[in-house]
């Protein structure tokens, strides 16, 4: 019996705190009005802060691009298959440079050369944005090698 009579009054305690007294010591802060928020458009450059760089056209074009223009290294041809992963920068106008294989296809060279070579012929690309600006910006990249399709 004792303990829900504790319960109850340290509930009603707590309640008591939170209430407002007519005849308080401290006086309250006057309401601080706050402007009201701005309708923003999230497509406006000036408000998009991180925005990637991106391939023009997007990715399903950047697609096109590499399955037109790749060239297959014997090694795949013969059944071999991995990624090339690359890194560079992206230049506020969009031009590629500082191409670096960060991870390759073991024992495939000729993989790491014709992935560099295949972006080194990329258009420029729709830069990075901060705040709106053109920024240069660092860029992983995956090249894909897969041996052709055998149709049996």
């Amino acid at each position: 019996m004792r303990k829900p009579f504790i319960l109850i009054f340290l509930f009603a305690s707590l309640l008591s705190f939170g209430q407002k007294k007519g005849n308080s010591k401290h006086k309250e802060k006057p309401e601080e009005k706050i402007a009201p928020i701005a309708a923003v458009d999230v497509n406006d450059p000036e408000y998009n802060v991180n925005k990637r760089p991106v391939y023009p056209g997007g990715v399903g074009e950047m697609f096109k691009f590499i399955n037109k223009n790749i060239q297959k290294p014997d090694t795949i041809m013969k059944g071999g298959d991995g990624k090339v992963f690359l890194w560079f920068n992206v230049a506020e106008d969009g031009s590629i440079s500082n191409i670096k294989v960060i991870k390759e296809i073991p024992g495939c060279k000729a993989c790491n050369d014709e992935a560099i070579r295949l972006v080194k012929l990329m258009p420029k690309w729709e830069p990075a944005l901060e705040h709106g600006r053109p920024v240069k910006t660092d860029y992983n990249f995956p090249v894909s090698f897969h041996p052709p399709l055998t149709n049996h």
